[in-house]
C-alpha cells in the first residue's frame, strides 16, 4: 500500500479516480489490536515504517565520475523511508510521510537511523 500512496505524489503515476487521501487498510486492522492487561488501554494507532536503499562502492563511485566525463549517468544509490500511521479501529491511513535520506547519512548506522526517524517523526501531525 505504501508503494501506491508514494505513486500518488508523482503526476504521471497518478490514479485519475483517486483525488483525495482515502487510503484504507481496511476493517481486517483490527486483527493487529494486541491483548492488553485487564484496566490497561489498548492502542488506537500502529505505525509501519519501511526504510529501503542502495548503495554504491568505491569502484562504482569512480565509475559515476568516469562516466559523467564522457557525458553518461550511472545512479549512485539513494535511501528512501516511508511511514504510515493506520487507525486499528476503521483501518483508515491517517497520516502518510515518504522521505528522502539526505545524502551522506547511513541509515545502516544507528545514529543515521536516528536521524532519519526523528527527521520524518517531526511532521508527524500530533
Amino acid at each position: 500500500m505504501t508503494s501506491s500512496i508514494a505513486m500518488q505524489e508523482w503526476p504521471a503515476l497518478r490514479l485519475p479516480t483517486k483525488t483525495a487521501f482515502d487510503w484504507t487498510l481496511g476493517e481486517g486492522t483490527q486483527v493487529l489490536i494486541p491483548q492488553v492487561a485487564e484496566g490497561a488501554a489498548a492502542p488506537q494507532y500502529v505505525i509501519f515504517l519501511r526504510a529501503t536503499g542502495s548503495y554504491s562502492s568505491g569502484g562504482r563511485a569512480a565509475l559515476a565520475v568516469g562516466a559523467a566525463l564522457l557525458g553518461a549517468g550511472v545512479p549512485l544509490g539513494g535511501q528512501f523511508v516511508q511511514a504510515t500511521l493506520v487507525d486499528l479501529k476503521t483501518g483508515k491511513v491517517v497520516w502518510y510521510e515518504f522521505d528522502k535520506v539526505p545524502t551522506g547519512e547511513d541509515i545502516r548506522t544507528p545514529e543515521g537511523a536516528t536521524a532519519t526517524v526523528t527527521r520524518l517523526f517531526k511532521k508527524l501531525p500530533i
